[in-house]
């Protein structure tokens, strides 16, 4: 049985609630970072 693993975060400050605020009122918010660091969300 394939188990899917998760990748290992952990939110510094209060990111967390601003990207769920964010998301519950369908506000953008821009991700910043280098090439190849996970900005891309497969859902």
């Amino acid at each position: 049985m394939d188990t899917v693993k998760q990748p290992y975060y952990r939110p510094i400050g209060n990111e967390v609630t601003l990207f769920e605020q964010a998301y519950r009122h369908q506000l953008p918010v821009l991700i910043k970072g280098p090439t190849g660091c996970g900005k891309t969300v497969r859902l």
